[in-house]
């Protein structure tokens, strides 16, 4: 009898197990599938092309890989409404209206909690908005989209057969919409720069008031992503005035300026430090509304400034209740700027303008006088001089006081290369000898720099016109246009295109050209690059535990600690979110990246201190090595970001130097 109980036994125990290699099989599989699945989506974010072409064909992809029937992107961060950015799946007339986003609907849940969520039902599906039970949706997915800071947008996935995602499924799409977030950050900061310098541009070429002011209005709330806006400036009483609103309804001229002199008498907005609020309470107080009579329910508040002083404020609203990001933040800043600039030119100008017609007015008995006059309009200018041969000056303009901070009649009979840097004195003495051999009245230009104080100097362009002739002027005509902060507010953009404002790293645009250079050096050299790609390990947990604030100052610290285990001529970047790169050049074998490797990661151990909290946090790190002609920029970043996820799946806080075994999947 003991004999057929042994073979019971064995029988079940043979059973088990290939039970058990089934599941492991089965799980071996989906895993392969939902990596090359998320492979293949990530590959086509990184595609070159317009990002309109870019999220077609990724949402094209999902649909195909989830058997979707619609798919739809929203960006209310973005965009300040819930209008579609990329769909699949919705008829063409379902495409112009916003979503509905009532309270307690599934949309606000998603946007304000983070979390993904799943309807099943065509009433469930119907309540998340009513074009979905007219498409005969049964099951629809949200997920939220992340952007370098907050939730910006949600991507809804839907299904008309009632067959919910799985839960591996709705990992995978969670990943998806965070990687689509990062994309849209992307766009949203070189879309918004690229409009900064073309308004820029536009609003810098009138040297009227009121012109600037209409302009800059009108262009400040689609740049900022908002429905409508408007500009206060001090008047002489120092009292705010509105200048000028758009897309507001007539009746919010007052209650503009009493909400803009709250912002200010209580903090809210001070020099440098804008202000953004969805308070419903509020907006709601001040009465302000849109012209189709909706009610405001988020507020932008930039000031703008000159001298450490704050001359008016920049408002814009939005009708829904999205708040503004960090990016349209940084653009706003950058954009009231050029708009202070702006309208200090035109303050200057028309000073200008009106100084030179009160000398008109003054001498019109006096024929000299007159021709003189004249003479100084034809040459348009900030600061207008008149120089002997020799450099010493005739005439000044009273432009020339708010550089010098005397009289314009001190300066006359003094030498101009007394107020020019002493590297210039040399150039202009130059250029007024080139001046006087001119037979015409033909311009000159160039570039000095004038000194301010002792310690301070204010670049200008410099225009020379030979009226030696006139014997009403008999001078050369020079005429100083300061240039200095324009060139500082454009220095300021080229580091915002290629810096991440967070960490002062490089930022991922920056890299990739880098690389690219990298690559190309290289091949020349028969030397090859490696690049690291590594992802913070329980980053989630420290932003959970000590808010957004919290994680940033930790990336700012890991930052700090990269730039200290590189070497002079490698370059790190902030890749994205808790992602980064570094860029190691003249690199032959595996073995010259190890010690670059252990020396990250142990200062990765190292405690940090925040907010006095103690915080431990590590990285897994893949690391990929290129070859000259056989690697490019997108296989090298693809190998090393499979190196990482293979650390990460031992646990973190090591690093996996990319095997050829790995390109079928992570």
């Amino acid at each position: 009898m003991p004999l057929p109980h042994s073979n019971n036994n064995s029988n079940e125990d043979l059973f088990m197990i290939q039970a058990a290699r089934d599941a492991a099989l089965k799980a071996a599989r989906s895993a392969v599938r939902d990596t090359t699945r998320l492979t293949r989506l990530l590959a086509i974010l990184t595609e070159p092309g317009t990002t309109e072409i870019l999220l077609d064909k990724t949402l094209s992809t999902l649909s195909e890989l989830f058997v979707a029937d619609v798919i739809v992107l929203f960006d209310p961060i973005g965009t300040g409404s819930l209008t579609p950015l990329a769909s699949i799946g919705l008829p063409e007339d379902m495409l112009a209206e916003p979503f509905s986003y009532p309270y307690g609907g599934c949309l606000r849940h998603v946007m304000l909690e983070g979390n993904p969520a799943q309807l099943q039902g065509i009433a469930a599906c119907a309540a998340l908005d009513v074009r979905f039970e007219a498409l005969q949706v049964n099951i629809a997915a949200c997920f939220p989209v992340y952007g370098e800071d907050v939730v910006r947008g949600i991507l809804v996935v839907a299904r008309c057969r009632p067959e919910p995602l799985a839960e591996s499924e709705m990992d995978l799409l969670s990943t998806m919409a965070y990687r689509i977030g990062l994309t849209l950050d992307d766009t949203q900061r070189q879309a918004q720069l690229a409009q900064i310098i073309q308004c820029g541009n536009t609003i810098g070429s009138y040297l009227d008031k009121y012109a600037i002011v209409s302009a800059a209005t009108r262009y400040f709330p689609p740049l900022a992503g908002a429905d409508s806006g408007a500009i206060m400036l001090r008047g002489p009483e120092a009292a705010l005035q509105c200048q000028e609103q758009f897309g507001l309804s007539d009746a919010s001229t007052e209650p503009l300026m009493q909400l803009a002199e709250h912002l200010l008498s209580q903090g809210k907005v001070t020099t440098g430090k804008p202000y953004c609020s969805t308070d419903r309470s509020l907006l709601k107080v001040f009465g302000i509304f849109s012209c189709q009579n909706y009610a405001i329910q988020a507020l932008l508040a930039i000031p703008i400034c000159q001298q450490e002083k704050i001359i008016g404020v920049l408002i814009a609203f939005r009708c829904m209740p999205f708040m503004f990001n960090s990016i349209a933040l940084q653009m706003s800043l950058l954009y009231a700027n050029y708009l202070s600039v702006a309208l200090e030119n035109a303050r200057l100008y028309q000073i200008g303008q009106n100084e030179l017609t009160e000398r008109i007015k003054a001498v019109e008995a006096l024929h000299a006088s007159d021709e003189r006059l004249r003479a100084l309009i034809r040459s348009v200018s900030d600061i207008i001089m008149i120089l002997s041969t020799n450099g010493f000056i005739q005439y000044s303009s009273p432009a020339a006081e708010y550089v010098w901070n005397v009289p314009a009649s001190d300066i006359q009979g003094k030498n101009i290369v007394d107020y020019v840097v002493e590297s210039d004195r040399e150039r202009i003495m130059e250029m007024l000898f080139k001046a006087e051999k001119q037979t015409k009245a033909t311009d000159l230009h160039g570039v000095v720099h004038l000194s301010k104080t002792k310690t301070q100097c204010l670049t200008h362009e410099v225009t020379l016109v030979n009226l030696l002739h006139e014997p009403a002027v008999n001078g050369i005509v020079v005429t100083f246009h300061d240039v200095t902060e324009r060139n500082l507010y454009e220095n300021e953009l080229a580091k915002l295109a290629f810096q991440d404002p967070l960490t002062g790293l490089a930022n991922r645009a920056h890299f990739m050209e880098m690389l690219n250079v990298a690559l190309a050096h290289t091949a020349s050299l028969g030397q090859g690059v490696a690049v690291f790609f590594f992802d913070l390990d329980g980053f989630k947990q420290v932003n959970d535990t000590l808010g957004h604030a919290g994680g940033d100052e930790v990336l700012r610290t890991v930052a700090d600690r990269v730039r200290c285990c590189l070497r002079k001529n490698d370059t790190a970047a902030r890749f994205g979110g808790d992602e980064f790169t570094f860029l190691i050049e003249d690199i032959s074998t595996e073995e010259q990246v190890v010690p670059m490797a252990e020396r990250l990661l142990l200062a990765l151990q190292a405690p940090m201190k925040i907010d006095d909290k103690e915080v431990h946090i590590g990285g897994s790190i893949g690391i990929a090595l290129g070859h000259p002609n056989k690697d490019n920029r997108d296989t090298i970043l693809h190998k090393a970001d499979l190196a990482m996820y293979q650390a990460k799946k031992r646990g973190g806080g090591n690093y996996i130097i990319f095997q050829n075994k790995m390109s079928s999947g992570r």
